[in-house]
């Protein structure tokens, strides 16, 4: 409702209200009922204002979507016709692209085809490449095979070595992990058995490089390493049954022919020796090893003195290296667990090698499987009798499988058991590179003993060609020595050794030939009798007296050596007697088995005798019988005496045996130490408690009691002019050494050279005070390409006296020194230079007269001459030389017979002025 406003200009009150009159009321109620009417059409039309603006709002929404629609047609329509533009450029753009893309498809396809085939051509390069430098390193390997070791050349200076060196830096970049640095080989390499490999070998060192590189190129031509990858797929399929030793016979030999990852060998090792020794084990329990280590063993003199002798080129086995300390505590235990053998030489490289890859306990029962289940029964007994049976079974298999290489080995008079033998007793440990070494052994665990025969057959039948070239029995026994040390690629020998060799060797024939063999060696060893029977003018009585008084003949050379070639070597003794200018000779009717290589006497009655079979012998001249013979590990060169039940021998692998209990009938138990491995023990000389042994070109000074080394030095710098003689004179010890031309004195307690004399600049030369023709008919024209065995001035024999010097040398010369004493040592002076002959001075011996010594020279087979000087009574400056010849030969009969000769030839003695201190 309105308010009313008063006629004062205010508000009506309510009380107001009532004071209007009823006109008023009526036009008010009126002007209410106007006013409600007038609301009501004001709410419709603004009912329809809101209506309007509503319809409005849609037309104009309506509208401006008309006209959106309208704005969006045309864009479209643009728009399609732009894009059916663009959509027009883009095909002809991708018609362009695809024909671009087809084209460089077909030209990709191209590249990829000319990619392909350039990395095969490159792939071929490099396999070339490859094969090329494998080739070139093989040719280097000949020829460090072959080379004369006699030229001494720094290798710096060598070409082939340098190629050698920048083909190793190449390979080290190429594999670092295979191939050592060519710094560290630069001075020496120690390999991963703990090998040493050193420059002062340099021959061994360069084959060594050579074999890496081999191998080296030999991986790098396969595509990964698909021997390791077939291993581990059997490890991972077969590991379990492999331990218990049920695996695929035929499976894990196919692998193992090929080489035992490092990885896996100490395992398969394991499992393969503890499969036979396994149900032992669990009889002694554990702890059982440690008993045995705590015990004493009587062997246990022996055992030290191999210890530092066993593989001494390793590391591993070095004088302060735990390697010792495992080893010795394993052959005593071995010593104890099987007492029937103790200890044995070889048994000492078998646990070295166990001791490689596996623990010091699981080597014991490795060292145990080896001999006592993969070995056959006495191969490390004291005599031997089995090991020598299997050479004789080699050479019947190496008959069979090659006639012409067997037949020309026994034409030159070779024993081929006294090479291989040391093979089978040490299993190749100390014959073969240590990876060719660890092949043969992964094979010889698997598949026993027939592995030892067919290597050995490989390594002979590879070598084939170069045998049949030799014809001297020396160079050709140097030669089959050397075989196995080269043997460095071990894929070619195993290749060999299951082709080759496959087949001839099978366990059951071994076994049948073996048991014929050793039924052989027994009854051989069983002793013999002769008596001496007469000959020429020498009659058995006058001889047995003759030896029983040594000293009573003025003149006697005392024991010989002969010796027959053919496939049938015998031994011969003959005795010759000198009576002034008449000799008489004969043989002892005792004939041996085997040619005599050295001789000594024991006493007045008893002489050894050191034959090519491995044999040592005593004889008695008195009654003519053998008395005892006894089988060493090798055949014996040297022998010596100290009393007349003490002995040494010296054998040709390197070790000394030593007698210490002799008695007529037996020779008591034999005792070995290893003196140098692989060089023979040439020469032994007792100086006062030491007992002097030249082994290659060093000599080992020991002391008589406890074998202990007192001193070892360099007779020379190459290994190969080993000492041939050594002598005792006032001075002190004189030694010569084989294919030289120096004579050497050394001081006995210092072990430093006091003199030396090299006879080639007495024979090159001449005298300084012989007139020219005088020196020109004795002197020899300078020749350098002569060396070693071919040389004339090489010094054949000595011969010392308290005042003198006797050097007999190749080309038949005998030259006399004078030695003078000085203060702090003595200066020697030619005395006289003689030709005695066409052929070398072979040998002198003392007469009884110690001023007058026998020269023996040995012209041809069967023929001796032995000269023996005397001055003249008219002249002084004059030599007489006497030359009593004794000639052996052969009757229509057939029996040997000796015919003598006696010459005179006159010499000028000449005192030269030329002096060597």
């Amino acid at each position: 409702a309105l308010p009313i406003s008063s006629p004062r200009g205010g508000l009506l009150a309510p009380a107001d209200r009532g004071e209007i009159s009823s006109p008023t009321n009526t036009l008010i109620e009126q002007l209410r009922t106007e006013l409600k009417e007038t609301k009501v059409e004001l709410e419709k039309m603004r009912q329809k204002q809101e209506a309007f603006f509503g319809a409005v709002q849609l037309g104009s929404e309506a509208e401006a979507s008309g006209q959106v629609e309208k704005v969006k047609a045309g864009s479209q329509a643009d728009r399609l016709k732009a894009l059916r533009a663009d959509c027009a450029s883009y095909k002809q753009n991708n018609t362009f692209l695809r024909n671009e893309i087809d084209q460089l498809r077909e030209q990709k396809e191209k590249d990829d085809v000319r990619f392909e085939a350039l990395k095969k051509k490159q792939n071929n390069m490099r396999k070339n490449t490859y094969i090329m430098k494998m080739s070139f390193v093989e040719l280097i390997q000949k020829g460090i095979r072959e080379r004369d070791q006699d030229d001494e050349e720094d290798i710096s200076e060598d070409k082939g070595c340098e190629c050698l060196l920048r083909l190793l830096r190449e390979a080290h970049r190429e594999s670092s992990k295979q191939v050592p640095a060519f710094e560290t080989c630069r001075g020496s390499h120690v390999d991963e058995y703990g090998y040493v490999h050193d420059w002062r070998n340099e021959a061994g060192m360069q084959n060594y490089l050579c074999g890496i590189l081999i191998h080296h190129y030999k991986q790098a031509l396969q595509e990964g390493n698909p021997h390791l990858e077939k291993w581990n797929r059997f490890m991972g399929e077969h590991k379990d049954k492999l331990r218990r030793a049920q695996f695929d016979y035929k499976l894990v030999r196919s692998l193992v022919r090929e080489g035992i990852p490092s990885s896996y060998r100490e395992f398969v090792w394991k499992s393969i020796t503890f499969s036979c020794v396994e149900k032992i084990i669990e009889e002694k329990g554990s702890g059982y090893y440690s008993q045995l280590c705590s015990r004493q063993t009587p062997c246990i003199k022996q055992i030290k003195l191999d210890l530092l002798r066993t593989l001494p080129g390793n590391n591993l086995f070095g004088k302060k290296s735990r390697g010792v300390k495992k080893l010795e505590r394993i052959l005593v235990a071995y010593s104890i667990y099987n007492p029937a053998i103790g200890y044995c030489q070889g048994m000492n490289m078998l646990a070295a090698v166990c001791l490689f890859y596996l623990s010091e306990e699981d080597a014991f029962w490795a060292l145990v499987a080896i001999i006592d289940k993969f070995l056959p029964a006495g191969y490390y007994s004291g005599n031997l009798v089995t090991v020598q049976a299997d050479q004789g079974v080699l050479k019947e298999n190496l008959e069979e499988r090659d006639p012409q290489l067997s037949k020309h080995i026994d034409d030159l008079g070779i024993d081929l058991g006294m090479i291989t033998l040391n093979w089978f007793m040490t299993l190749y440990v100390d014959s073969l590179p240590p990876e060719t070494m660890l092949r043969v052994w992964d094979c010889f665990l698997l598949e026993r003993q027939k592995i030892l025969f067919r290597v050995a057959t490989a390594l002979l039948l590879l070598n084939k060609s170069k045998i049949l070239l030799y014809d001297n029995p020396i160079a050709l026994l140097s030669f089959l020595k050397s075989i196995p040390k080269l043997a460095y690629d071990a894929d070619v020998v195993m290749k060999a050794a299951f082709s080759l060799a496959k087949p001839i060797f099978n366990k059951n024939r071994i076994s049948r030939r073996r048991e014929h063999h050793v039924n052989l060696l027994k009854e051989r060893m069983l002793p013999s009798s002769g008596s001496l029977h007469r000959t020429s003018t020498l009659s058995s009585n006058s001889l047995a007296k003759y030896r029983t008084t040594p000293s009573s003949h003025p003149l006697a050379w005392e024991c010989g050596a002969m010796s027959d070639r053919g496939a049938h070597v015998d031994g011969r003794i003959a005795v010759i007697n000198v009576h002034g200018e008449e000799a008489e000779a004969g043989f002892i009717s005792h004939k041996f088995d085997s040619r005599i290589i050295c001789i000594s006497w024991l006493n007045s009655d008893i002489m050894l005798l050191g034959t090519r079979t491995w044999t040592l012998l005593a004889f008695s001249t008195e009654t003519g019988n053998m008395l005892w013979s006894e089988m060493l590990g090798d055949s014996p060169i040297s022998l010596t005496s100290s009393s007349p039940s003490m002995a040494y021998a010296g054998l040709a692998d390197g070790r000394l045996a030593y007698l210490e209990e002799i008695s007529d009938n037996d020779p008591g138990p034999i005792k070995v130490i290893t003196i140098q491995e692989g060089l023979p023990v040439s020469s032994l000389l007792l100086v006062n408690d030491q007992l002097w042994c030249g082994s290659g070109s060093c000599v080992i000074v020991l002391n008589v009691q406890t074998f202990e080394e007192q001193g070892c030095f360099k007779t020379d710098y190459d290994p190969k002019k080993a000492v041939s003689r050594m002598m005792l004179g006032k001075h002190g010890v004189w030694t010569a050494a084989r294919g030289s031309t120096e004579i050497k004195l050394w001081h006995i307690e210092t072990f430093k050279q006091i003199v030396f004399f090299d006879s080639s600049s007495v024979l090159y030369q001449g005298l300084d005070t012989e007139p020219a023709k005088a020196r020109s008919s004795r002197s020899l024209p300078r020749n350098t390409s002569q060396s070693g065995s071919n040389n004339p001035c090489r010094v054949t024999s000595l011969l010392v006296t308290d005042e003198s010097v006797w050097i007999g040398t190749g080309g038949g010369h005998l030259i006399v020194l004078e030695v003078k004493d000085k203060i702090g040592g003595c200066s020697l002076q030619v005395r006289a230079l003689h030709k005695l002959s066409e052929d070398g001075v072979r040998c002198m011996v003392h007469s009884r007269l110690p001023k007058d010594p026998v020269i023996l020279t040995c012209p041809q087979r069967g023929l001796i001459n032995l000269w023996r000087p005397e001055e003249d009574e008219e002249d002084a400056t004059k030599t007489v030389w006497k030359s009593i010849t004794v000639q052996c030969i052969e009757n229509a009969e057939g029996l040997d017979i000796f015919k003598t000769n006696t010459t005179t030839t006159t010499t000028t003695t000449v005192w030269g002025e030329k002096y060597w201190e």
